[in-house]
């Protein structure tokens, strides 16, 4: 049977990769990782801040963001501080506002902090090009910050990823692909915020 003309636009499977089976009996604490704020975000996950439009997500992520990259306690929570690369797929200058009017409040006015945006892109987390664009800036902000690990935060999920379909498992595996990509290239943690 003659195999259709689209054949030769698909990519290679490639093989799969070798997993790791572990003995319960081996398990311990030890092998965690440690928390990014304490009992909430551990390093090296995918977080989603999600709820009803206008319900404060945007102002929830940044707080934890900033808290984050300058070292500060959220809700009472001690975090790890780390860098903030902030994916501004919606809204940059409402994004710069909030953190403009977040240094003011907190006393930390022209504070170099390592939090950083990204805009004026054209994001698609389907698309390689944009999977290792942020990556490469998360790298570059890691080592321009002297942290350890960063905080990529992706705002929104449905500017981020356009016309992807939510309830398709192709086009929502496509995305989870993607964060971690970011995730195991580099010492990161995801979070995403779903419009």
């Amino acid at each position: 049977m003659a195999q259709p003309a689209t054949d030769f636009l698909m990519p290679a499977a490639k093989p799969r990769q070798a997993f790791t089976v572990e003995r319960a009996v081996d398990f311990t604490l030890s092998d965690l990782p440690d928390f990014l704020v304490d009992g909430a975000i551990l390093q090296g996950s995918v977080h989603a801040f999600y709820g009803p439009t206008q319900a404060g997500k945007t102002f929830a992520a940044l707080d934890m963001a900033m808290r984050i990259a300058t070292g500060m306690p959220w809700f009472d929570r001690p975090t790890l501080p780390a860098a903030v690369l902030w994916v501004a797929a919606e809204d940059a200058f409402g994004v710069k506002l909030r953190a403009m009017a977040w240094m003011k409040h907190h006393g930390m006015t022209g504070v170099d902090v390592p939090f950083r945006v990204i805009k004026d892109g054209l994001f698609n987390l389907r698309q390689n090009e944009t999977v290792e664009a942020i990556t490469e800036a998360a790298k570059a902000l890691l080592a321009e910050s002297n942290m350890a690990h960063v905080l990529v935060v992706i705002d929104t999920l449905s500017r981020a990823a356009p016309g992807a379909d939510e309830i398709s498992g192709k086009d929502t595996g496509e995305v989870i692909a993607a964060f971690d990509r970011i995730r195991n290239a580099l010492p990161a943690t995801v979070a995403v915020i779903h419009h």
